[in-house]
Protein backbone atom coordinates (compact mmCIF):
# COMPACT_ATOMS: atom_id res chain seq x y z
CA UNK A 1 0.00 0.00 0.00
CA UNK A 2 1.30 3.54 -0.82
CA UNK A 3 0.09 6.60 1.00
CA UNK A 4 0.04 9.64 -0.51
CA UNK A 5 -0.25 13.15 0.59
CA UNK A 6 -1.49 16.88 -1.14
CA UNK A 7 -0.49 19.62 0.35
CA UNK A 8 -1.52 23.21 -0.95
CA UNK A 9 0.06 26.16 0.88
CA UNK A 10 -0.60 29.70 -0.28
CA UNK A 11 2.32 31.91 1.66
CA UNK A 12 1.65 35.76 2.38
CA UNK A 13 4.95 37.55 3.02
CA UNK A 14 3.54 41.02 5.02
CA UNK A 15 4.46 44.59 3.78
CA UNK A 16 7.94 45.27 5.08
CA UNK A 17 9.13 48.69 5.98
CA UNK A 18 13.30 48.63 6.52
CA UNK A 19 15.85 51.39 6.32
CA UNK A 20 18.66 51.12 4.18
CA UNK A 21 21.86 52.82 3.57
CA UNK A 22 22.72 52.95 7.07
CA UNK A 23 26.44 52.38 6.32
CA UNK A 24 27.58 56.01 4.87
CA UNK A 25 31.12 56.80 3.76
CA UNK A 26 34.18 57.14 6.60
CA UNK A 27 36.20 59.97 6.12
CA UNK A 28 39.62 59.71 7.35
CA UNK A 29 42.35 62.77 8.94
CA UNK A 30 45.50 61.57 8.14
CA UNK A 31 49.00 63.54 8.80
CA UNK A 32 49.60 64.25 4.85
CA UNK A 33 46.10 65.67 4.59
CA UNK A 34 42.92 64.80 4.54
CA UNK A 35 41.89 61.48 2.29
CA UNK A 36 38.23 59.79 2.17
CA UNK A 37 38.28 55.70 2.54
CA UNK A 38 34.89 54.28 0.90
CA UNK A 39 33.66 50.65 1.88
CA UNK A 40 33.96 48.68 -0.96
CA UNK A 41 30.57 47.59 -2.20
CA UNK A 42 29.57 44.11 -1.83
CA UNK A 43 27.16 42.77 -5.03
CA UNK A 44 24.58 39.72 -3.80
CA UNK A 45 21.67 38.01 -5.74
CA UNK A 46 19.73 37.60 -3.05
CA UNK A 47 16.40 38.71 -4.19
CA UNK A 48 17.65 36.59 -7.98
CA UNK A 49 18.82 40.72 -9.04
CA UNK A 50 22.30 41.62 -9.11
CA UNK A 51 22.18 44.60 -6.71
CA UNK A 52 24.44 46.19 -3.51
CA UNK A 53 23.96 44.17 -0.60
CA UNK A 54 22.91 48.03 1.04
CA UNK A 55 20.19 47.87 -1.13
CA UNK A 56 18.92 44.51 -0.27
CA UNK A 57 15.62 44.73 2.33
CA UNK A 58 16.71 41.39 3.99
CA UNK A 59 18.95 40.44 6.56
CA UNK A 60 21.55 38.21 4.69
CA UNK A 61 25.45 37.66 5.40
CA UNK A 62 27.71 37.42 2.12
CA UNK A 63 31.01 36.14 1.63
CA UNK A 64 33.34 36.35 -1.53
CA UNK A 65 36.21 34.60 -2.03
CA UNK A 66 38.60 36.60 -0.18
CA UNK A 67 36.44 36.75 2.84
CA UNK A 68 35.70 33.05 2.74
CA UNK A 69 39.78 32.32 2.51
CA UNK A 70 40.67 35.19 5.14
CA UNK A 71 38.06 33.39 7.69
CA UNK A 72 39.18 29.99 7.03
CA UNK A 73 35.86 28.92 6.01
CA UNK A 74 36.44 25.62 3.50
CA UNK A 75 32.49 23.68 4.07
CA UNK A 76 29.29 25.20 4.66
CA UNK A 77 29.55 24.01 8.58
CA UNK A 78 32.40 26.56 9.42
CA UNK A 79 29.69 29.21 8.45
CA UNK A 80 27.90 28.62 11.56
CA UNK A 81 31.29 30.62 13.27
CA UNK A 82 31.01 33.80 11.43
CA UNK A 83 26.99 34.05 11.02
CA UNK A 84 25.01 35.20 13.91
CA UNK A 85 21.77 33.05 14.72
CA UNK A 86 23.27 30.46 12.28
CA UNK A 87 23.63 26.65 13.25
CA UNK A 88 24.91 23.82 11.17
CA UNK A 89 25.60 20.11 12.07
CA UNK A 90 25.45 16.56 10.54
CA UNK A 91 22.26 14.49 11.80
CA UNK A 92 22.84 10.85 13.38
CA UNK A 93 21.60 9.10 10.54
CA UNK A 94 22.00 10.09 6.80
CA UNK A 95 21.29 14.08 6.70
CA UNK A 96 22.69 17.18 7.76
CA UNK A 97 20.35 19.88 9.50
CA UNK A 98 20.95 23.48 9.51
CA UNK A 99 19.02 26.19 11.78
CA UNK A 100 18.50 29.94 11.45
CA UNK A 101 16.88 31.92 14.21
CA UNK A 102 16.27 28.43 16.05
CA UNK A 103 13.97 27.35 12.91
CA UNK A 104 15.25 23.58 12.22
CA UNK A 105 13.98 20.43 10.80
CA UNK A 106 14.08 17.99 13.82
CA UNK A 107 12.15 15.41 11.76
CA UNK A 108 14.15 12.01 11.15
CA UNK A 109 11.81 11.10 8.02
CA UNK A 110 12.22 10.89 4.59
CA UNK A 111 9.21 12.83 3.63
CA UNK A 112 10.34 15.95 6.23
CA UNK A 113 11.20 19.16 4.46
CA UNK A 114 13.99 21.41 5.75
CA UNK A 115 13.06 24.25 7.79
CA UNK A 116 16.35 26.34 6.07
CA UNK A 117 16.02 26.19 1.80
CA UNK A 118 20.21 25.09 0.37
CA UNK A 119 20.63 25.98 -2.86
CA UNK A 120 23.39 25.60 -5.49
CA UNK A 121 23.02 28.79 -7.83
CA UNK A 122 19.83 28.97 -6.97
CA UNK A 123 18.63 25.53 -7.59
CA UNK A 124 17.13 23.48 -4.10
CA UNK A 125 20.07 21.11 -2.79
CA UNK A 126 20.31 18.41 -0.04
CA UNK A 127 21.87 20.01 3.19
CA UNK A 128 23.82 17.47 3.79
CA UNK A 129 26.33 17.89 0.64
CA UNK A 130 27.15 21.57 1.32
CA UNK A 131 28.19 20.87 5.12
CA UNK A 132 30.47 18.10 4.38
CA UNK A 133 31.93 18.94 0.79
CA UNK A 134 34.77 22.00 0.40
CA UNK A 135 33.02 25.27 -0.94
CA UNK A 136 35.97 25.83 -4.22
CA UNK A 137 35.96 28.15 -6.84
CA UNK A 138 32.76 29.75 -5.16
CA UNK A 139 31.79 33.70 -6.51
CA UNK A 140 30.13 34.05 -3.24
CA UNK A 141 28.04 32.44 -0.30
CA UNK A 142 24.83 34.19 0.84
CA UNK A 143 22.85 33.57 4.03
CA UNK A 144 19.57 35.14 3.99
CA UNK A 145 17.69 35.14 7.41
CA UNK A 146 14.11 34.78 7.85
CA UNK A 147 11.17 33.14 5.57
CA UNK A 148 12.41 33.37 1.67
CA UNK A 149 9.53 31.48 0.19
CA UNK A 150 7.80 34.18 -2.01
CA UNK A 151 11.18 34.64 -3.73
CA UNK A 152 12.48 31.27 -3.92
CA UNK A 153 9.65 29.01 -4.35
CA UNK A 154 10.21 26.18 -1.89
CA UNK A 155 10.20 25.89 1.87
CA UNK A 156 12.19 28.49 3.47
CA UNK A 157 10.70 29.11 6.95
CA UNK A 158 13.88 30.01 8.88
CA UNK A 159 16.11 31.37 5.41
CA UNK A 160 17.96 30.00 2.63
CA UNK A 161 21.62 29.34 2.21
CA UNK A 162 23.00 30.32 -1.30
CA UNK A 163 26.30 29.16 -2.78
CA UNK A 164 27.06 30.52 -6.46
CA UNK A 165 29.71 28.63 -8.23
CA UNK A 166 32.41 30.94 -10.38
CA UNK A 167 31.44 31.28 -14.05
CA UNK A 168 33.47 31.39 -16.97
CA UNK A 169 35.03 34.78 -17.70
CA UNK A 170 35.87 35.14 -21.76
CA UNK A 171 38.01 37.99 -21.63
CA UNK A 172 41.13 36.43 -20.82
CA UNK A 173 42.72 33.27 -19.80
CA UNK A 174 43.26 32.68 -16.09
CA UNK A 175 44.56 29.64 -13.70
CA UNK A 176 44.98 29.20 -9.67
CA UNK A 177 46.36 26.52 -8.17
CA UNK A 178 46.72 25.64 -4.35
CA UNK A 179 48.01 23.18 -1.94
CA UNK A 180 48.56 23.15 1.58
CA UNK A 181 49.82 20.08 4.11
CA UNK A 182 48.90 20.07 7.50
CA UNK A 183 48.50 18.36 10.54
CA UNK A 184 47.37 14.48 10.65
CA UNK A 185 48.70 14.45 7.20
CA UNK A 186 46.35 16.90 5.84
CA UNK A 187 47.33 17.14 1.87
CA UNK A 188 44.27 19.45 0.30
CA UNK A 189 45.07 20.26 -3.95
CA UNK A 190 42.24 23.35 -5.02
CA UNK A 191 42.41 25.08 -8.51
CA UNK A 192 40.39 26.05 -11.24
CA UNK A 193 41.55 26.93 -14.88
CA UNK A 194 39.68 29.36 -16.74
CA UNK A 195 39.66 29.26 -20.90
CA UNK A 196 38.54 32.33 -23.10
CA UNK A 197 37.10 30.08 -26.64
CA UNK A 198 36.25 32.98 -29.21
CA UNK A 199 33.61 35.22 -29.04
CA UNK A 200 31.87 35.66 -25.75
CA UNK A 201 32.19 32.45 -24.89
CA UNK A 202 34.25 30.23 -22.40
CA UNK A 203 35.14 27.17 -20.17
CA UNK A 204 35.98 27.19 -16.68
CA UNK A 205 37.47 23.73 -14.72
CA UNK A 206 37.38 23.59 -11.04
CA UNK A 207 38.09 20.85 -8.92
CA UNK A 208 40.38 19.51 -5.51
CA UNK A 209 40.79 16.96 -3.51
CA UNK A 210 41.94 16.72 0.60
CA UNK A 211 42.69 13.21 1.97
CA UNK A 212 43.48 13.52 5.69
CA UNK A 213 44.44 11.06 8.54
CA UNK A 214 42.12 10.44 11.07
CA UNK A 215 41.65 12.70 14.25
CA UNK A 216 40.35 9.65 16.58
CA UNK A 217 42.15 6.22 17.26
CA UNK A 218 40.21 3.03 16.83
CA UNK A 219 41.11 0.12 19.09
CA UNK A 220 40.33 -2.96 17.17
CA UNK A 221 40.07 -6.74 18.61
CA UNK A 222 43.56 -7.63 17.95
CA UNK A 223 44.85 -4.75 19.95
CA UNK A 224 45.89 -2.54 17.40
CA UNK A 225 45.50 0.88 16.99
CA UNK A 226 43.92 2.61 13.46
CA UNK A 227 43.38 5.98 12.88
CA UNK A 228 39.59 6.78 11.60
CA UNK A 229 37.90 9.70 11.72
CA UNK A 230 40.21 10.76 7.97
CA UNK A 231 38.63 12.14 4.93
CA UNK A 232 39.21 10.73 1.19
CA UNK A 233 37.40 13.44 -1.11
CA UNK A 234 37.22 15.04 -4.18
CA UNK A 235 34.98 16.99 -6.67
CA UNK A 236 35.59 18.28 -10.40
CA UNK A 237 33.55 20.84 -12.30
CA UNK A 238 33.02 21.77 -15.82
CA UNK A 239 31.04 25.24 -16.79
CA UNK A 240 30.73 26.93 -20.27
CA UNK A 241 29.05 29.63 -20.31
CA UNK A 242 28.84 33.43 -22.83
CA UNK A 243 26.65 35.82 -23.93
CA UNK A 244 24.95 34.57 -27.33
CA UNK A 245 23.86 38.71 -28.01
CA UNK A 246 23.26 41.79 -26.03
CA UNK A 247 20.47 40.26 -25.06
CA UNK A 248 20.81 36.04 -24.36
CA UNK A 249 23.34 34.84 -22.03
CA UNK A 250 23.70 31.34 -20.83
CA UNK A 251 25.61 28.87 -18.66
CA UNK A 252 25.94 24.82 -18.02
CA UNK A 253 27.72 23.38 -15.38
CA UNK A 254 28.59 19.41 -14.72
CA UNK A 255 29.60 18.52 -11.48
CA UNK A 256 31.10 15.18 -10.12
CA UNK A 257 31.67 14.32 -6.31
CA UNK A 258 33.01 11.49 -4.33
CA UNK A 259 34.17 10.48 -1.11
CA UNK A 260 35.00 7.55 0.90
CA UNK A 261 36.41 8.29 3.81
CA UNK A 262 36.23 6.96 7.69
CA UNK A 263 33.89 9.61 9.28
CA UNK A 264 32.49 8.31 12.62
CA UNK A 265 29.14 9.27 12.23
CA UNK A 266 28.90 8.64 16.21
CA UNK A 267 30.86 9.78 18.85
CA UNK A 268 32.60 8.19 21.86
CA UNK A 269 29.82 6.37 23.68
CA UNK A 270 29.77 7.42 27.61
CA UNK A 271 27.83 4.95 29.61
CA UNK A 272 27.81 4.50 33.06
CA UNK A 273 26.78 0.32 33.72
CA UNK A 274 23.55 0.02 35.31
CA UNK A 275 24.34 -2.81 38.26
CA UNK A 276 21.14 -4.18 38.73
CA UNK A 277 20.33 -7.86 38.23
CA UNK A 278 18.71 -9.14 35.48
CA UNK A 279 16.16 -8.66 34.31
CA UNK A 280 15.84 -4.94 35.65
CA UNK A 281 18.96 -3.60 34.42
CA UNK A 282 18.73 -1.16 31.17
CA UNK A 283 22.35 -1.47 30.20
CA UNK A 284 23.85 1.89 31.05
CA UNK A 285 22.18 4.81 33.58
CA UNK A 286 21.86 8.04 32.31
CA UNK A 287 24.84 9.80 34.55
CA UNK A 288 27.58 8.31 36.74
CA UNK A 289 25.53 8.32 40.10
CA UNK A 290 26.24 7.38 43.69
CA UNK A 291 23.60 3.99 44.42
CA UNK A 292 22.55 2.24 41.49
CA UNK A 293 22.63 5.47 38.83
CA UNK A 294 19.08 7.00 40.39
CA UNK A 295 20.13 8.77 43.58
CA UNK A 296 18.17 11.80 43.53
CA UNK A 297 18.75 15.05 45.94
CA UNK A 298 15.48 16.55 47.37
CA UNK A 299 14.50 18.08 44.36
CA UNK A 300 14.82 15.23 42.67
CA UNK A 301 18.45 15.61 40.68
CA UNK A 302 20.96 12.97 40.07
CA UNK A 303 23.35 13.36 42.47
CA UNK A 304 27.29 13.71 41.37
CA UNK A 305 26.45 14.00 37.60
CA UNK A 306 29.44 13.17 35.38
CA UNK A 307 29.84 11.69 32.22
CA UNK A 308 30.27 7.86 32.48
CA UNK A 309 33.38 5.70 31.36
CA UNK A 310 31.94 2.45 31.98
CA UNK A 311 30.73 -0.23 29.56
CA UNK A 312 26.86 -1.20 28.69
CA UNK A 313 25.59 -3.90 30.89
CA UNK A 314 24.61 -6.53 27.48
CA UNK A 315 22.68 -7.97 29.79
CA UNK A 316 20.02 -5.66 29.82
CA UNK A 317 19.94 -5.69 25.98
CA UNK A 318 18.39 -7.84 23.57
CA UNK A 319 21.49 -9.03 21.92
CA UNK A 320 22.34 -10.34 25.93
CA UNK A 321 18.96 -11.77 26.68
CA UNK A 322 18.97 -14.01 23.05
CA UNK A 323 22.52 -15.03 23.36
CA UNK A 324 21.50 -16.68 26.72
CA UNK A 325 18.69 -17.85 24.96
CA UNK A 326 20.79 -19.96 22.60
CA UNK A 327 23.39 -21.21 24.62
CA UNK A 328 25.63 -18.60 23.53
CA UNK A 329 26.21 -17.90 27.31
CA UNK A 330 25.62 -20.60 29.87
CA UNK A 331 23.23 -18.19 32.38
CA UNK A 332 21.29 -14.95 31.87
CA UNK A 333 22.74 -12.17 33.25
CA UNK A 334 25.42 -12.89 31.73
CA UNK A 335 27.46 -9.70 30.97
CA UNK A 336 29.82 -9.40 28.03
CA UNK A 337 31.56 -6.42 28.98
CA UNK A 338 32.44 -7.29 32.01
CA UNK A 339 35.42 -6.55 34.06
CA UNK A 340 36.05 -3.65 30.71
CA UNK A 341 36.95 -0.12 31.27
CA UNK A 342 37.02 2.62 29.05
CA UNK A 343 39.26 5.37 28.06
CA UNK A 344 39.07 8.42 29.28
CA UNK A 345 40.06 9.93 26.17
CA UNK A 346 37.64 10.92 24.11
CA UNK A 347 39.18 10.31 20.78
CA UNK A 348 39.78 6.91 21.78
CA UNK A 349 37.62 3.68 21.32
CA UNK A 350 37.37 0.03 21.18
CA UNK A 351 35.82 -1.10 18.15
CA UNK A 352 34.88 -4.15 15.91
CA UNK A 353 34.29 -2.15 12.36
CA UNK A 354 35.93 0.77 11.11
CA UNK A 355 34.04 3.18 10.28
CA UNK A 356 32.66 3.88 6.12
CA UNK A 357 31.38 7.33 4.94
CA UNK A 358 30.60 7.13 1.44
CA UNK A 359 28.99 9.98 -0.83
CA UNK A 360 28.51 10.08 -4.28
CA UNK A 361 27.16 12.92 -6.60
CA UNK A 362 26.74 13.96 -9.99
CA UNK A 363 24.63 17.21 -11.10
CA UNK A 364 24.17 18.80 -14.23
CA UNK A 365 22.62 22.68 -13.78
CA UNK A 366 22.04 25.17 -16.65
CA UNK A 367 20.63 28.69 -17.21
CA UNK A 368 19.48 30.64 -19.94
CA UNK A 369 18.64 34.27 -19.81
CA UNK A 370 16.83 36.63 -22.04
CA UNK A 371 16.23 40.57 -21.35
CA UNK A 372 13.21 42.26 -23.14
CA UNK A 373 13.30 45.66 -24.68
CA UNK A 374 10.52 46.49 -21.90
CA UNK A 375 12.90 46.06 -19.40
CA UNK A 376 11.88 42.98 -18.25
CA UNK A 377 14.60 39.70 -17.97
CA UNK A 378 13.06 36.07 -18.22
CA UNK A 379 15.06 33.43 -16.65
CA UNK A 380 15.03 29.59 -17.06
CA UNK A 381 16.92 27.19 -14.77
CA UNK A 382 17.12 23.28 -14.87
CA UNK A 383 18.74 20.86 -12.66
CA UNK A 384 19.22 16.92 -12.42
CA UNK A 385 21.03 15.67 -9.62
CA UNK A 386 21.89 11.85 -8.50
CA UNK A 387 23.20 11.42 -5.68
CA UNK A 388 23.29 8.35 -2.73
CA UNK A 389 25.29 7.96 0.53
CA UNK A 390 26.11 4.87 3.16
CA UNK A 391 27.46 5.23 6.38
CA UNK A 392 27.83 2.17 8.52
CA UNK A 393 29.75 2.15 12.07
CA UNK A 394 30.24 0.26 15.17
CA UNK A 395 27.82 2.47 17.42
CA UNK A 396 28.41 0.83 20.78
CA UNK A 397 31.72 1.55 20.78
CA UNK A 398 33.63 -1.52 22.42
CA UNK A 399 34.53 -4.78 22.25
CA UNK A 400 33.25 -7.62 24.74
CA UNK A 401 35.50 -9.78 27.22
CA UNK A 402 32.98 -12.35 27.71
CA UNK A 403 33.21 -14.78 24.96
CA UNK A 404 30.56 -17.29 23.40
CA UNK A 405 30.82 -21.13 23.96
CA UNK A 406 31.25 -23.25 21.51
CA UNK A 407 28.06 -24.42 19.77
CA UNK A 408 26.83 -25.27 16.37
CA UNK A 409 26.10 -22.15 15.89
CA UNK A 410 29.77 -20.66 16.94
CA UNK A 411 32.27 -22.95 16.16
CA UNK A 412 35.63 -22.79 17.44
CA UNK A 413 37.23 -21.71 14.42
CA UNK A 414 40.32 -19.71 15.41
CA UNK A 415 41.39 -23.19 17.73
CA UNK A 416 41.69 -20.39 20.96
CA UNK A 417 39.21 -22.08 23.02
CA UNK A 418 35.87 -19.85 22.27
CA UNK A 419 33.07 -20.40 19.64
CA UNK A 420 32.74 -17.81 16.64
CA UNK A 421 29.93 -16.48 14.75
CA UNK A 422 30.51 -16.33 11.24
CA UNK A 423 27.75 -15.04 9.91
CA UNK A 424 24.33 -15.94 8.27
CA UNK A 425 26.10 -16.41 5.19
CA UNK A 426 28.56 -18.70 6.63
CA UNK A 427 26.28 -20.49 8.28
CA UNK A 428 23.38 -21.02 5.60
CA UNK A 429 25.06 -20.49 2.66
CA UNK A 430 22.42 -17.44 1.47
CA UNK A 431 23.25 -13.87 0.66
CA UNK A 432 22.27 -11.66 2.86
CA UNK A 433 20.73 -8.04 1.07
CA UNK A 434 23.91 -6.16 2.14
CA UNK A 435 27.51 -6.23 2.38
CA UNK A 436 28.92 -8.78 4.92
CA UNK A 437 31.21 -6.26 5.96
CA UNK A 438 28.18 -5.07 7.86
CA UNK A 439 28.68 -8.05 10.31
CA UNK A 440 32.74 -9.10 10.94
CA UNK A 441 33.38 -12.31 12.55
CA UNK A 442 33.33 -12.30 16.13
CA UNK A 443 33.62 -14.47 19.50
CA UNK A 444 31.68 -11.99 21.44
CA UNK A 445 28.17 -9.57 21.41
CA UNK A 446 28.77 -7.49 18.28
CA UNK A 447 26.12 -4.63 17.33
CA UNK A 448 26.64 -2.59 14.00
CA UNK A 449 24.49 0.24 11.85
CA UNK A 450 23.81 1.65 8.48
CA UNK A 451 22.40 4.59 7.37
CA UNK A 452 21.87 4.69 3.40
CA UNK A 453 19.68 6.83 0.95
CA UNK A 454 19.82 7.80 -3.21
CA UNK A 455 17.93 9.89 -4.47
CA UNK A 456 17.18 11.51 -7.99
CA UNK A 457 16.21 15.21 -8.48
CA UNK A 458 14.87 17.29 -11.16
CA UNK A 459 14.21 20.65 -10.91
CA UNK A 460 12.83 23.51 -13.64
CA UNK A 461 12.21 27.20 -12.63
CA UNK A 462 10.68 30.42 -14.73
CA UNK A 463 11.60 33.80 -13.56
CA UNK A 464 10.07 37.04 -14.71
CA UNK A 465 11.84 40.09 -13.45
CA UNK A 466 11.85 43.84 -13.88
CA UNK A 467 13.51 46.18 -13.72
CA UNK A 468 12.05 50.13 -14.50
CA UNK A 469 13.46 53.14 -12.92
CA UNK A 470 10.34 53.91 -11.55
CA UNK A 471 9.09 53.18 -7.67
CA UNK A 472 7.41 49.82 -8.98
CA UNK A 473 9.13 46.58 -9.63
CA UNK A 474 8.57 42.73 -9.25
CA UNK A 475 9.61 39.54 -9.36
CA UNK A 476 7.74 36.16 -10.62
CA UNK A 477 8.12 33.07 -10.70
CA UNK A 478 7.40 28.82 -11.42
CA UNK A 479 8.66 26.21 -9.41
CA UNK A 480 8.59 22.14 -10.59
CA UNK A 481 10.76 19.58 -8.71
CA UNK A 482 10.51 15.94 -9.07
CA UNK A 483 12.41 13.77 -6.54
CA UNK A 484 12.98 9.84 -6.03
CA UNK A 485 14.81 7.40 -4.25
CA UNK A 486 14.94 5.29 -0.79
CA UNK A 487 16.15 5.88 2.76
CA UNK A 488 16.99 2.73 4.66
CA UNK A 489 18.64 2.51 7.87
CA UNK A 490 19.73 -0.98 10.00
CA UNK A 491 20.64 -2.38 13.11
CA UNK A 492 22.63 -5.76 12.68
CA UNK A 493 23.31 -7.68 16.01
CA UNK A 494 25.39 -11.39 15.60
CA UNK A 495 23.02 -13.16 18.21
CA UNK A 496 19.79 -11.58 16.22
CA UNK A 497 21.44 -13.54 13.02
CA UNK A 498 21.82 -16.37 15.14
CA UNK A 499 18.64 -16.62 16.35
CA UNK A 500 18.15 -16.68 12.35
CA UNK A 501 20.06 -19.51 11.72
CA UNK A 502 18.34 -21.69 14.78
CA UNK A 503 15.03 -21.16 13.53
CA UNK A 504 14.82 -20.85 9.84
CA UNK A 505 13.99 -17.48 9.21
CA UNK A 506 14.88 -15.46 6.12
CA UNK A 507 17.91 -13.50 6.00
CA UNK A 508 16.13 -9.53 5.73
CA UNK A 509 14.43 -10.72 9.26
CA UNK A 510 17.96 -11.23 10.90
CA UNK A 511 18.30 -7.76 11.72
CA UNK A 512 16.13 -3.99 11.93
CA UNK A 513 15.54 -2.85 8.73
CA UNK A 514 13.75 0.56 8.36
CA UNK A 515 13.10 0.97 4.45
CA UNK A 516 11.27 4.26 3.05
CA UNK A 517 10.56 4.36 -0.73
CA UNK A 518 9.80 8.14 -0.99
CA UNK A 519 8.44 10.21 -4.01
CA UNK A 520 7.73 14.23 -4.09
CA UNK A 521 6.31 15.70 -6.96
CA UNK A 522 6.25 19.51 -5.83
CA UNK A 523 5.03 22.56 -8.03
CA UNK A 524 4.97 26.16 -6.84
CA UNK A 525 4.13 29.76 -8.32
CA UNK A 526 5.69 32.49 -6.45
CA UNK A 527 6.52 36.37 -6.73
CA UNK A 528 7.17 39.49 -4.60
CA UNK A 529 6.39 42.89 -5.79
CA UNK A 530 8.54 46.05 -4.41
CA UNK A 531 7.62 49.69 -4.09
CA UNK A 532 10.00 51.98 -3.20
CA UNK A 533 8.46 55.11 -1.31
CA UNK A 534 11.57 57.05 -0.68
CA UNK A 535 15.65 56.08 -1.14
CA UNK A 536 15.61 54.28 2.11
CA UNK A 537 11.69 53.31 2.47
CA UNK A 538 10.76 50.08 0.69
CA UNK A 539 7.57 48.01 0.85
CA UNK A 540 7.37 44.32 -0.18
CA UNK A 541 4.77 41.84 -0.99
CA UNK A 542 4.97 38.20 -1.38
CA UNK A 543 3.18 35.32 -2.08
CA UNK A 544 3.52 32.02 -2.96
CA UNK A 545 0.93 28.73 -4.00
CA UNK A 546 2.66 25.56 -3.45
CA UNK A 547 1.38 21.73 -4.58
CA UNK A 548 3.63 19.00 -2.68
CA UNK A 549 2.52 15.62 -3.70
CA UNK A 550 4.34 13.14 -1.39
CA UNK A 551 4.11 9.18 -1.78
CA UNK A 552 5.98 7.30 0.74
CA UNK A 553 5.09 2.93 0.42
CA UNK A 554 4.19 1.50 4.17
CA UNK A 555 7.13 -0.65 4.48
CA UNK A 556 7.74 -2.37 7.93
CA UNK A 557 10.32 -2.06 10.26
CA UNK A 558 11.41 -5.72 10.31
CA UNK A 559 13.32 -7.96 13.14
CA UNK A 560 12.37 -11.13 13.74
CA UNK A 561 9.01 -10.65 11.76
CA UNK A 562 7.47 -14.14 10.56
CA UNK A 563 8.21 -14.75 6.65
CA UNK A 564 6.59 -15.51 3.01
CA UNK A 565 3.47 -14.37 1.58
CA UNK A 566 0.79 -15.36 4.20
CA UNK A 567 -0.63 -12.56 5.80
CA UNK A 568 -0.25 -8.58 5.05
CA UNK A 569 3.18 -9.08 4.05
CA UNK A 570 4.99 -10.27 0.66
CA UNK A 571 8.12 -12.43 0.88
CA UNK A 572 10.28 -8.43 -0.32
CA UNK A 573 8.89 -7.14 3.35
CA UNK A 574 6.60 -4.45 2.20
CA UNK A 575 2.89 -4.27 2.44
CA UNK A 576 0.76 -5.12 -0.60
Amino acid sequence: MTKYRDSKCVWLAGASVLAMGLLAPVAVAQEDGESTRTLSTVTVTTQKRTESIQDVPIAVSAFDPENLERLNINTGSDLQFNIPNFQASQGNFSAGSISIRGIVNAAVGASSDDAVGTHINGVPSSGSYILETELFDVERVEILRGPQGTLYGRNATGGVLNAVTAKPNYDEFSANLQASYGEYNSQKLTGYVNIPIGGDFGIRLAGFTLKRDGFSDAILPDGTKQDVDGRDLSALRATIGGDFNEKSRFWLMYETYEEDSTRTRSTKQLCTKDTRPFPFNQGCTPYETSGLGYARDGNGNPIQVRPGFGTVNSAGTLGGVLAANLGLYSTFGTDSNAGNTTSTNLREFETNLIPKFASNQDTITGQFQYDFDNNLTLTLLGSYNDSSREFSDDYNKGIGSVKFNITGLTPDVDGDGDGDFLGYEALTGQALPFDSRMRVPADTLLATDRSAQAFVTKSFEARLQSDYDGPLNFTVGALSLFAEGDTDYNVFFNTAEALGVATGLPGDRTYYRSHSPYKLDAKAVFGEVYYNMTDNFKWTLGLRYTDDQKAQKNTPSLLLEPAGPAGPYNAGGQLN
